[in-house]
Protein backbone atom coordinates (compact mmCIF):
# COMPACT_ATOMS: atom_id res chain seq x y z
CA UNK A 1 0.00 0.00 0.00
CA UNK A 2 1.14 3.29 -1.11
CA UNK A 3 2.47 5.53 1.73
CA UNK A 4 2.45 2.21 4.27
CA UNK A 5 5.47 1.10 5.74
CA UNK A 6 5.90 -2.78 5.49
CA UNK A 7 7.87 -5.01 7.94
CA UNK A 8 10.92 -6.40 6.13
CA UNK A 9 10.80 -9.31 4.84
CA UNK A 10 10.59 -12.57 7.02
CA UNK A 11 9.31 -10.38 9.87
CA UNK A 12 5.87 -9.88 10.79
CA UNK A 13 4.34 -7.11 12.96
CA UNK A 14 2.18 -8.56 15.81
CA UNK A 15 -0.60 -6.35 17.10
CA UNK A 16 0.62 -6.40 21.18
CA UNK A 17 -1.26 -7.67 23.70
CA UNK A 18 -3.86 -5.72 25.39
CA UNK A 19 -3.37 -6.36 29.30
CA UNK A 20 -6.30 -4.77 30.68
CA UNK A 21 -8.30 -6.47 28.20
CA UNK A 22 -6.91 -10.01 29.14
CA UNK A 23 -7.55 -9.52 32.95
CA UNK A 24 -11.12 -8.86 31.82
CA UNK A 25 -11.06 -12.26 29.69
CA UNK A 26 -9.43 -13.93 32.25
CA UNK A 27 -12.04 -12.74 34.90
CA UNK A 28 -14.52 -14.18 33.08
CA UNK A 29 -12.98 -17.27 32.29
CA UNK A 30 -12.39 -17.68 35.70
CA UNK A 31 -15.84 -17.07 36.62
CA UNK A 32 -17.45 -19.48 34.10
CA UNK A 33 -15.53 -21.97 35.66
CA UNK A 34 -16.09 -21.05 39.52
CA UNK A 35 -19.56 -21.78 38.02
CA UNK A 36 -18.87 -24.96 36.82
CA UNK A 37 -16.94 -26.12 39.47
CA UNK A 38 -20.52 -25.01 41.27
CA UNK A 39 -23.07 -26.89 38.77
CA UNK A 40 -21.42 -30.34 40.27
CA UNK A 41 -22.10 -28.94 43.73
CA UNK A 42 -25.86 -28.68 43.12
CA UNK A 43 -28.10 -31.97 44.25
CA UNK A 44 -30.61 -32.89 41.95
CA UNK A 45 -33.34 -35.28 43.64
CA UNK A 46 -34.26 -38.66 41.71
CA UNK A 47 -37.68 -36.80 41.13
CA UNK A 48 -36.55 -34.19 39.59
CA UNK A 49 -33.98 -35.70 37.23
CA UNK A 50 -36.79 -35.48 34.21
CA UNK A 51 -36.83 -32.08 34.59
CA UNK A 52 -33.00 -31.72 33.61
CA UNK A 53 -32.07 -28.36 36.35
CA UNK A 54 -28.89 -27.90 35.51
CA UNK A 55 -29.75 -27.10 31.71
CA UNK A 56 -30.04 -23.33 32.54
CA UNK A 57 -26.88 -23.22 34.56
CA UNK A 58 -25.07 -24.92 31.90
CA UNK A 59 -26.65 -22.71 29.15
CA UNK A 60 -25.57 -19.34 31.39
CA UNK A 61 -21.73 -21.36 31.95
CA UNK A 62 -21.52 -22.01 28.05
CA UNK A 63 -22.24 -17.95 27.38
CA UNK A 64 -19.78 -16.52 30.26
CA UNK A 65 -17.21 -19.42 28.48
CA UNK A 66 -18.37 -18.19 25.00
CA UNK A 67 -17.79 -13.99 25.76
CA UNK A 68 -14.41 -14.69 27.97
CA UNK A 69 -13.34 -16.68 24.80
CA UNK A 70 -14.40 -13.87 22.34
CA UNK A 71 -12.84 -11.13 24.87
CA UNK A 72 -9.56 -13.59 25.50
CA UNK A 73 -9.07 -13.48 21.10
CA UNK A 74 -9.82 -9.43 21.31
CA UNK A 75 -7.34 -9.11 23.64
CA UNK A 76 -4.63 -10.95 21.79
CA UNK A 77 -5.29 -9.05 19.07
CA UNK A 78 -4.91 -5.59 20.79
CA UNK A 79 -7.80 -5.06 22.58
CA UNK A 80 -11.03 -3.07 22.06
CA UNK A 81 -11.76 0.27 21.06
CA UNK A 82 -12.79 2.77 23.57
CA UNK A 83 -15.77 4.99 22.82
CA UNK A 84 -13.04 7.92 22.83
CA UNK A 85 -11.08 6.03 20.03
CA UNK A 86 -14.29 6.09 17.89
CA UNK A 87 -14.68 9.66 18.68
CA UNK A 88 -18.05 9.51 20.53
CA UNK A 89 -18.52 10.90 23.71
CA UNK A 90 -20.06 8.73 26.81
CA UNK A 91 -23.48 9.47 27.98
CA UNK A 92 -22.88 9.77 31.73
CA UNK A 93 -26.95 10.86 32.52
CA UNK A 94 -27.68 7.02 30.60
CA UNK A 95 -24.91 5.24 32.12
CA UNK A 96 -25.78 6.97 35.68
CA UNK A 97 -29.35 5.71 35.30
CA UNK A 98 -28.76 2.09 34.05
CA UNK A 99 -26.37 1.52 36.98
CA UNK A 100 -28.42 3.13 39.66
CA UNK A 101 -31.66 1.01 38.81
CA UNK A 102 -28.91 -1.81 38.81
CA UNK A 103 -27.46 -1.36 42.17
CA UNK A 104 -30.76 0.25 43.73
CA UNK A 105 -32.43 -3.71 42.15
CA UNK A 106 -29.03 -5.82 43.71
CA UNK A 107 -29.72 -3.60 47.20
CA UNK A 108 -33.59 -4.25 47.52
CA UNK A 109 -33.58 -8.00 46.29
CA UNK A 110 -33.78 -8.93 49.79
CA UNK A 111 -35.87 -6.44 51.54
CA UNK A 112 -38.25 -5.34 49.30
CA UNK A 113 -38.60 -8.79 47.39
CA UNK A 114 -37.83 -10.26 43.90
CA UNK A 115 -40.78 -7.78 42.44
CA UNK A 116 -39.80 -5.13 43.82
CA UNK A 117 -36.25 -5.34 43.39
CA UNK A 118 -37.17 -6.08 39.60
CA UNK A 119 -39.38 -3.01 38.77
CA UNK A 120 -37.21 -0.73 40.19
CA UNK A 121 -34.08 -2.39 37.85
CA UNK A 122 -36.44 -2.45 34.97
CA UNK A 123 -37.23 1.22 35.52
CA UNK A 124 -34.01 2.83 35.92
CA UNK A 125 -32.34 0.93 32.80
CA UNK A 126 -35.89 2.15 30.54
CA UNK A 127 -35.13 5.79 32.23
CA UNK A 128 -31.35 4.99 31.26
CA UNK A 129 -32.20 3.88 27.72
CA UNK A 130 -34.49 6.94 26.79
CA UNK A 131 -37.69 6.34 28.09
CA UNK A 132 -40.32 8.85 29.83
CA UNK A 133 -43.09 6.91 29.45
CA UNK A 134 -42.85 6.52 33.61
CA UNK A 135 -46.65 4.55 33.59
CA UNK A 136 -45.84 2.24 30.66
CA UNK A 137 -42.85 1.35 31.79
CA UNK A 138 -44.14 0.54 35.72
CA UNK A 139 -47.22 -1.46 34.02
CA UNK A 140 -44.58 -3.31 31.87
CA UNK A 141 -42.22 -3.78 34.60
CA UNK A 142 -44.72 -5.23 37.04
CA UNK A 143 -46.26 -7.43 34.68
CA UNK A 144 -43.08 -8.86 34.11
CA UNK A 145 -41.98 -8.97 37.26
CA UNK A 146 -44.84 -10.76 38.47
CA UNK A 147 -44.88 -13.29 35.44
CA UNK A 148 -41.22 -14.20 36.49
CA UNK A 149 -42.10 -14.43 40.16
CA UNK A 150 -44.55 -17.18 39.43
CA UNK A 151 -43.19 -19.15 36.69
CA UNK A 152 -40.21 -19.48 39.12
CA UNK A 153 -42.34 -19.93 42.33
CA UNK A 154 -45.21 -21.83 40.70
CA UNK A 155 -43.39 -23.47 37.46
CA UNK A 156 -39.80 -24.22 38.65
CA UNK A 157 -40.57 -24.43 42.48
CA UNK A 158 -37.70 -21.94 43.38
CA UNK A 159 -38.68 -19.48 45.63
CA UNK A 160 -37.94 -16.46 45.77
CA UNK A 161 -37.94 -13.04 48.20
CA UNK A 162 -41.32 -12.12 48.60
CA UNK A 163 -40.08 -8.83 50.56
CA UNK A 164 -42.76 -6.48 51.06
CA UNK A 165 -45.72 -8.14 48.98
CA UNK A 166 -45.25 -11.39 50.92
CA UNK A 167 -48.70 -10.65 52.54
CA UNK A 168 -50.17 -10.17 48.83
CA UNK A 169 -48.45 -13.15 46.78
Amino acid sequence: MKGEMMPPAGELRRPSIAWPELGVALLFLAAAAALLSGLFEIKVPPIHRKSLPTVIPMMVIGAVALVSFGLLLKAIRGGWRSADDMGEKIDWPTLAWVIAGIVLGILLYRPGGFIVASVVMFMGVARGFGSRAILRDLVIAIILAVGVYYGFTTGLGLPLPQGVLAGLL
